[in-house]
Formats: structure tokens, sequence, C-alpha cells
């Protein structure tokens, strides 16, 4: 059994319900296991007279609807939930919750409510939410003993005020003004707006994301296993086969020739791995450029990043099955494409970013970049 919920239902019900379910129950325990019937029934009937009994059990189902809403009208409380709605049952439940976990209003103690993302409300719902909640603190049993923080943009709540009270116009704006603030000075104790992230706090949230485990640098070439390619596996082959000539097996052909995949499918596998990795030089670049971002905040740097991971996977997939590998500079991939990526956060148009790479780089680049610029 939740005992939780046990002292909830109790507050909210009192003992006399199960006081009145033990005492009948325990009655009809006596009437059915301890007690004689027929002598029992004898003995009344012989005490009062039938018609007497009779009399009594009509007067009792007979009186007994005016007895029960008399005994309601004295001892019950009056409830107007029909009429007020379900922000009246969740105000008397919360109640009732905050009763059982702070059971002395006059404690120290508080419930700390956090309401979070009413910006994302439908603009007519906004203030009506943040009235409720006011609504609901006017209650001394909850404002004693519960203290509510609201996340809202500034700009959206202004919007919704603006739409709530649409029948004023345009050119009283200073009135709207006027009216913003006086409804927040009545709704909020204190307000805290978040400047803009400074450089060093930009950074700071930034690092915070970057793994721990950072590769040493880029690899000295990673273009070598794709530079070499067929010239190396050709004019290996080529010796290989002169020495058969003078007197080798084509066992060990066999044996060279596998030896060079196996580190070609080694090498294509290292290299794999590093485009999902992020480098000490990565890491430097991208600390500094994420201070070129517009309007920064810390979503906005968490969202950069990860679209920077997942372009750099892209990116790569992109390049490789259009045959560009050879053309594209490694050195060059991170810096460029995390360029581009702060070009788009702040709204600029691909057609306007300019780098020293080939058209074809560029438009594949451009094109990886678009998929995950959505947001």
């Amino acid at each position: 059994m939740n005992t939780t919920i046990f002292k909830i239902n109790l507050q909210k019900h009192s003992w006399f319900p199960i006081v009145i379910f033990s005492s009948s129950f325990f009655i009809a325990f006596i009437w059915s296991f301890s007690i004689d019937k027929p002598a029992f029934i004898n003995y009344i009937v012989s005490t009062f007279g039938i018609l007497v009994v009779i009399k009594f059990l009509f007067f009792f189902f007979q009186q007994k609807p005016s007895a029960v809403n008399l005994y309601k009208k004295y001892f019950f409380k009056n409830h107007f939930s029909d009429y007020l709605g379900l922000q009246s049952e969740i105000e008397n439940e919360l109640i009732i919750l905050l009763k059982t976990w702070i059971p002395n209003a006059n404690d120290d103690k508080k419930i700390v409510l956090f309401v979070d993302d009413i910006d994302r409300c439908k603009i007519e719902q906004v203030i009506d939410i943040v009235d409720g909640l006011r609504v609901i603190l006017d209650n001394p049993e909850i404002h004693n003993r519960l203290i509510i923080i609201t996340a809202i943009d500034e700009g959206i709540l202004k919007q919704a005020l603006e739409h709530k009270y649409n029948d004023i116009k345009k050119e009283e704006s200073i009135k709207i003004s006027f009216m913003y603030k006086e409804y927040l000075e009545k709704i909020f104790i204190i307000g805290l707006k978040l400047n803009t992230l400074s450089d060093s706090e930009a950074e700071e949230i930034l690092l915070t994301i970057l793994p721990d485990n950072l590769t040493e640098e880029v690899s000295k070439n990673n273009n070598d296993l794709y530079t070499r390619e067929n010239n190396e596996s050709i004019n290996q082959s080529n010796n290989e086969l002169q020495k058969d000539n003078l007197g080798n097996t084509n066992e060990n052909i066999t044996e060279v020739i596998s030896d060079e995949a196996t580190m070609e499918t080694n090498e294509l596998e290292n290299h794999d791995a590093e485009v999902g990795e992020i480098n000490i030089h990565e890491k430097k670049y991208l600390l500094d450029a994420i201070k070129r971002l517009d309007n920064i905040t810390p979503r906005k740097i968490r969202i950069f990043y990860y679209k920077y991971l997942i372009m750099k996977i892209l990116f790569d997939i992109r390049i490789k099955e259009k045959n560009l590998i050879l053309d594209w500079n490694k050195d060059k991939n991170e810096k460029i494409t995390i360029d581009l990526l702060i070009h788009l956060a702040n709204d600029k148009k691909v057609s306007d970013f300019r780098c020293s790479i080939k058209k074809e780089i560029l438009k594949e680049l451009a094109y990886v970049a678009e998929m995950v610029s959505v947001l």
C-alpha cells in the first residue's frame, strides 16, 4: 500500500467513512456469527410489539433521505466544483497535497514549483496560465507552503497581453507599455532577466559539452590513404610480378596483395573513426568560432555543436560518394565546416558564404549544412 496516497486521501475524506464502515462490519459480523437471530427477534418483538417494530422500520426508511440531507447540511462543506471548473479542483487537490507534505504552515519549509516553457503555449493561453497560477497563490493554505518560479520569454508575454487587450488601438502603444509594466508588478514579486552571454561564458558552456577524450591532432595527412590508392597497389603488384618472374611463387604475390588490402581496410576504419571524433585543433577553433554566434544562448550553443558533429559525418559520406575526396583539403575541413554553420546560424544565405575551395566541394558542403540547419 502506498502510504503517501493513503495520507492524502485521509486528509481529504477524514476518518469518518472508515469508522462507519468498521462499525457496520463489526455489527454485521456479530449478527452473523455471535447472535441467536430467532431468539433476538423474539426478544425485540416481545419487548416492543410487532406493530412498533414495523412502524419504526417504516419511519426509518421514510425519513432516511431527510436525515441524510440534514446531516450533510450541517456537517458537510459545500463544494462548487461544477461551477468553478478544473482549476478549482486542482486547487483543492493541491491544498490536500501540500498539507500532507507540510502539515504546519509556520515551518520554514516550502515547496518550489518551477513552471517552464509557458511561452510555448498558444498565445491566447499564456495570460490565462499566468493568471491561474496567481489565483492559486491567493489561497493562504497554498501561499504559505508554495513558491512558484516561472520561465517565460518577455517578448511572448508582452504579445500575449496585447492579444488579450486587442481592442486597444496601435497608436495607444504607450498605454500598452504601461499596462504591461503594471501587470508584471501585480503578478510577479521579482523578475530576473538573463543577459547576453559573454565570450568567456559561451566558452565555459561549450567546454561542458565537449568530450574529455579528445584526439591529439588530425592525422599527418588523412588524405594519404586516398592519394596513393590505385597507383601504389598497381606499382607494388607489378614489382611483385617481376619478382615472380625471377622465381617468386604466386603464393608470395597473394600474401603481398592480402597485406596491402588489410592495411587499406585498417586505415579506412581509422579514418571513419576520426570523422566522428573531436580533436584538439577542432576544440580550439570551436571555442573561438562560438563567439561569433548572434544572440547566443546555452541552447543555441548545444544545437550548434550537435549540428556540427552530424554535419561532419554527412559531409564525409557525400564527398566519398561523389569521388571528391581527392580535391578536399582535409586540414581545412573543420574550419570551413564551422564557419559555414556559424554563417547559417546567423541567418545569412549560403550564396553569401565565401571560401577558397572548389565549387563542387562548396556545393556538397552547403547541401549538408542546409540539411542540418532546419532550426
